[in-house]
């Protein structure tokens, strides 16, 4: 055995400390350039970010944000389109490179609404259809927000309508969870659209007047969405609205004949009430009724609200 393999550990040469000191000050040097470029970036300085590029041209991908997005990333997020066309096609910036979401500069492009910069992107071979890591592609993301400008320059180039996400939601049912109005009337043109299911049977009339949008309900009935269908629990879109208490919605709705098969309104609605009242601690007599309420519940002279139907009653044995 050698005299160097016999030294104990504490008394060896320290050969890696060299090391640790040289790869310390690159991590230092790479998150100072980094940040330098994150700030260029978002004032859009053009002159810089080109000199700065011209001698290191490895760094146009380099990710300079806590998400890990480039500087195309920053430049779609806050609209700077001189620099994004500077990047594209100047410095070769890659067009679909990701950040740690999967998303494109494209996604974000669409969910700031340039619209400029996604026609941009689109001539330069941006990918319209590319999914995220929850299967969202910038159609999803335009709907979401209500990007009208980014939708016109994503349905003029042709991107899917009819792609779903991981929850199985299109961009339709996106726009119509989130009440974005215009973006429902832009992505209605096609007559099926209006009435295609998501999970549990959900229809995009179901999630725009679950969430009260009453705007969005009428334009949506304007295209030819069907007021009747019912999902997998048999409710009908105004069924959602009764539910969720949006009385606009529910006056948007037109109320007509009960289809075969849904639930009668004054059920849905009672049971709501019902439920309401026994959450908030009053309880029921063994054959239900109005009479079943606590006396403590009553006021002076012997009355009370009623949680079922809202009026003002004397409560049976009151004082």
């Amino acid at each position: 055995m050698r005299a160097a393999e016999m030294d104990l550990p504490h008394t060896r040469r320290l050969n890696h400390i060299p090391g640790y000191v040289s790869e310390t000050r690159e991590k230092a040097q790479l998150q100072a350039a980094q940040e330098a470029l994150r700030k260029l970036g978002a004032n859009s300085d053009l002159l810089n970010i080109d000199s700065y590029l011209i001698e290191r041209p490895y760094a146009v991908n380099m990710p300079v944000q806590f998400d890990q997005g480039s500087l195309l990333h920053i430049a779609s997020v806050r609209g700077h389109s001189e620099l994004a066309q500077m990047l594209i096609h100047r410095r070769g910036a890659a067009i679909d490179a990701t950040n740690h979401s999967q998303q494109t500069s494209l996604h974000a492009a669409c969910e700031a609404n340039h619209g400029a910069i996604v026609v941009e992107l689109l001539c330069a071979g941006a990918d319209a259809d590319k999914r995220d890591n929850l299967k969202e592609t910038p159609l999803h993301r335009a709907a979401h927000c209500g990007s009208s400008d980014a939708l016109l320059a994503l349905l003029d180039y042709g991107a899917n309508t009819r792609l779903r996400d991981e929850g199985g939601l299109m961009a339709i049912h996106k726009a119509a969870l989130m009440g974005r109005e215009e973006a429902v009337r832009l992505l209605a043109f096609e007559a099926e659209a209006v009435n295609v299911e998501a999970a549990d049977g959900w229809m995009p009339l179901h999630f725009a007047a679950h969430g009260g949008h009453a705007a969005a309900v009428e334009t949506l009935i304007m295209h030819g969405a069907d007021v009747h269908a019912v999902d997998a629990e048999r409710m009908t879109p105004l069924h959602r609205a009764a539910t969720s208490g949006s009385e606009l919605a529910c006056q948007a709705l037109p109320g007509r004949r009960r289809p075969r098969g849904a639930r009668p309104l004054q059920e849905v609605a009672s049971s709501r009430r019902l439920r309401g009242g026994l959450r908030s601690g009053s309880t029921l007599p063994a054959g239900g009724g109005h009479a079943g309420r606590r006396r403590r519940w009553a006021s002076a002279d012997g009355s009370a609200d009623c949680s079922l139907c809202g009026r003002r009653r004397t409560l049976r044995g009151a004082a």
